[in-house]
């Protein structure tokens, strides 16, 4: 199956799609076509021309051309224009692989299961090559998810965090589960991880780094570390083009995340007047307002479902739509951009009150007045794209670490 990449699955994603079956709608089947045809022709002249031309052709056009135009174009070469990456459907032991070139034969015969065209290698860092360097040396650029969305553009975009979409979609385009743990070696700079290898891939003892298939930036591929012996997935990366990808351009409506943190005790206002400010200073038109819940409200009631769909400065969709977002559906990808459209946050707080963006506030700090460690507060996580982007625990109010979601109106 072509895959066009970003432009027209996004579209498909967004709007649906259905395969292609054309047919010959013009074809006339056995058709009896009896045209009676009566001309009377009546000239006023000086003679008197009374011409009756009773003309009747009866023209039985027996068109039998049963045209069966079965347009079935299975497309077997699914190569798209960039590169496919995805996470294996599959768990594996990362001390079990017999090596690194144990690991890439998971990752080929995945792909050729699931009908991927060309040449995968696992994101694996050894002792003796760093990932960023394997992946370099196959000369590729452009990776996009099985589902067509781009995951990263450059090698060194990649390893700087300008991440798209998480690289939450296994070899046949279905989404992993949310909080998936997916073995790596290898730390946010492409280099081995501090945990080490398993021997390079060959020993069950010892640990190894580990990512999260729904996060960006950092944390997809340095979230914690496992022990050797255990099961989780793999990153597969395809090795053959060289070709640029971008998210499709958005025109509805901008999100980001603060930069700075919020100080619960300056109310709802002064949560909005964060997001006015950082808009204001990335030049930025319109009104942005909070996305945080207070006492007996939602963060989703702050906004309308009816204007355009959010997306990052970077045209990265959060949701299929906003009123997807705003119930609560899965994310597609974190809002972990600045408002100046090039800081990709890491794994850093951001306060919500609530467990979710479509309930009511939970532990909200009195609806932010209130700064002290007598009241708790509910926060996020800005890197993920799962339930933990609203829901990742308690503080006391009087902690300053956290910053703030912001959607324009």
């Amino acid at each position: 199956m072509r895959i066009e990449i970003a432009i027209i699955t996004l579209a498909l994603l967004v709007a649906g799609c259905s395969n292609d079956s054309s047919s010959a709608g013009g074809d006339d089947a056995g058709t009896s076509d009896t045209d009676t045809d009566t001309d009377v022709d009546t000239d006023a002249d000086s003679d008197t021309d009374t011409d009756s031309d009773t003309d009747t052709d009866t023209d039985t056009d027996t068109d039998t051309d049963t045209d069966t135009d079965t347009d079935t174009d299975t497309d077997t070469d699914t190569t798209p224009t960039g590169n496919y990456m995805f996470v294996t459907s599959i768990d594996v032991v990362a001390g079990a692989f017999g090596g690194v070139a144990g690991a890439n034969t998971v990752c080929q015969t995945r792909a050729g299961v699931a009908g991927l065209g060309g040449n995968y290698i696992a994101w694996l860092s050894t002792s003796t090559e760093n990932m960023v360097d394997r992946l370099t040396a196959t000369g590729a650029r452009g990776w996009v998810r099985p589902d067509g969305l781009p995951f990263g553009d450059e090698v060194s975009d990649i390893v700087n965090g300008e991440i798209f979409y998480p690289p939450m979609i296994d070899e046949f385009g279905a989404r992993v589960p949310d909080n998936q743990t997916v073995v790596t070696g290898t730390m946010p700079t492409g280099v081995i991880g501090s945990a080490g290898s398993c021997s390079d891939y060959t020993v069950t003892t010892g640990t190894i780094m580990a990512g999260r298939a729904d996060n960006g930036t950092v944390n997809w591929t340095t979230e914690n570390t496992l022990t050797c012996g255990s099961a989780a997935r793999l990153y597969c990366f395809g090795t053959d083009n060289n070709e640029e990808v971008a998210p499709v351009p958005q025109t509805g409506r901008l999100a980001f995340v603060t930069t700075a943190s919020f100080a619960p005790g300056t109310g709802l206002a002064g949560a909005d007047a964060l997001c006015s400010t950082h808009a204001s200073a990335a030049g930025l038109t319109g009104t942005y307002l909070a996305l945080i819940a207070v006492s007996g409200a939602s963060a989703a009631s702050r906004f309308s479902s009816s204007g355009g769909n959010w997306s990052r400065l970077d045209d990265v969709l959060l949701a299929g739509s906003a009123a997807d977002l705003l119930a609560g559906d899965p994310m597609w990808a974190p809002l972990n951009l600045a408002a100046n459209g090039t800081g990709y946050l890491g794994n850093s707080m951001v306060w919500t009150g609530s467990l979710g963006i479509e309930l009511n506030a939970n532990l909200h700090c009195a609806s932010w007045n209130a700064n002290s460690s007598l009241n708790n507060g509910n926060r996020g996580r800005i890197c993920s794209a799962s339930e933990q982007s609203f829901d990742w625990g308690v503080v006391p109010c009087n902690v300053t670490s956290g910053n703030i979601y912001c959607l324009e109106q």
